[in-house]
């Protein structure tokens, strides 16, 4: 007999329906969101003289809480239960929409775990009697029910600074499951920010480069000077303490110029003599040569940058455009500061892609930076056009 053909099967539809799973969850999504909101609304505007499940109030009584009857009674009970923690019930059902809504977003476990460590903290610190007294929102204050039992039961068992130090450690360990961070990671994310050293291992500013920065001040006066690479513009800074007319920062991450503005507003310099550009500029000359010609080009680009600059590749690129943007007698600061090229390699570049370009000196490097061979070391050699 022939094989039976196996049965084929439903292409999956492309009219954009919703398959009835994913419709499914993101109701109960929606539904659990509006819940949140009106629990929240029912929290903010308790009132202990609306009808509760243990206050009767005559049937003409107006209802204060703004959800209306079913927000009075709903409140009534998280207050009793929880205090002032009843307000930590609505984020959790807004934790739980979230993650219906995106599945991959869905709290772990442990976050769960913070979060009603979080509440049993709130209640039970909330318990005491200056909580009681000083701390409250609208009319909900205290610990409720949760939070007395925990406070007597801590006090029986501890005197108050042993109750103290066991609150305050559930409150951290609460927060750090809530947060899903570990000590590392957060004193990771603390030192960066105090120290601000910028992304990666760049701190901002070039140590090595010092006796570059010094040579842009001294020959910088009533120049027009491109800062080509500018990183935080550390080269403009020493170029405008130097007396130079303008100052064009390019650098294709914004973030860097942005750091850059503010080290020239810390050294009381007047933006209005300093121009940003942000874009890649192998992309793009154009805005570049606008502002142009320049007295001083300033070239001190990455030796790599994946995605948008190779030396051995792009350098000739930025070499080949100088003569559209240098003016006659103007300079060239060339840097590289990668140890395996040499400096023959930038002065044969600049001879076959810009000869009207003579090569003058080399920077000495500053000697706090001693190198195996000078050809290792930095490279800032300075070319002068001669046409």
């Amino acid at each position: 007999m022939p094989a039976r053909a196996p049965a084929a099967r439903a292409a999956p539809r492309e009219d954009g329906t919703t398959n009835t799973g994913k419709l499914l969850r993101e109701i109960v999504a929606l539904a659990l969101l509006f819940w949140a909101v009106a629990l929240m609304a029912s929290l903010v505007t308790y009132s202990p003289a609306d009808p509760s499940f243990n206050h009767a109030v005559g049937r003409g009584r107006e209802v204060a809480n703004a959800v209306g009857l079913i927000g009075a009674y709903s409140a009534d009970l998280l207050v009793v239960l929880f205090g002032l923690g009843a307000f930590l019930v609505p984020v959790a059902f807004a934790m739980l929409a979230v993650g219906n809504f995106v599945p991959r977003l869905f709290p772990a476990w442990w976050r769960w775990v913070g979060l009603f460590l979080l509440l049993v903290c709130v209640a039970g610190l909330c318990a005491g009697a200056w909580a009681r007294t000083a701390l409250h929102l609208g009319a909900v204050s205290g610990g409720g029910l949760m939070g007395e039992v925990l406070h007597t039961q801590a006090l029986f068992y501890l005197r108050p600074v042993g109750a103290g130090l066991l609150g305050a450690f559930a409150l951290v360990v609460a927060l750090q499951l809530l947060a899903g961070l570990t000590w590392g990671g957060l004193f990771k994310r603390v030192r960066g920010r105090l120290l601000d050293l910028g992304r990666k291992q760049n701190s901002g500013l070039f140590l090595d480069m010092r006796l570059g920065r010094c040579w842009v001040r001294e020959h910088a006066a009533q120049q027009r000077v491109l800062n080509l690479f500018a990183y935080t513009c550390a080269f403009s800074v020493a170029a405008l303490a130097g007396g130079a007319r303008h100052v064009v920062n390019l650098d294709m991450a914004s973030a860097a110029l942005a750091r850059g503005r503010e080290n020239h507003r810390l050294n009381g310099q007047a933006l209005s003599q300093v121009s940003f550009l942000a874009h890649d500029l192998l992309k793009s000359w154009g805005r570049v040569r606008k502002l142009g010609p320049y007295d001083l080009v300033i070239i001190d680009p990455p030796s790599f940058q994946k995605g948008s600059f190779a030396l051995g590749r792009d350098y000739v690129k930025v070499l080949r455009r100088l003569p559209e943007l240098v003016a006659p007698g103007g300079r060239v600061l060339a840097c590289i500061n990668d140890p395996e090229v040499a400096p023959g390699f930038l002065i044969d570049c600049m001879q076959a892609e810009a000869p009207a370009f003579e090569f003058q000196e080399r920077l000495a490097n500053p000697p706090e930076f001693p190198d195996i061979s000078a050809d290792s070391g930095l490279k800032a050699l300075v070319f002068c056009r001669r046409d």
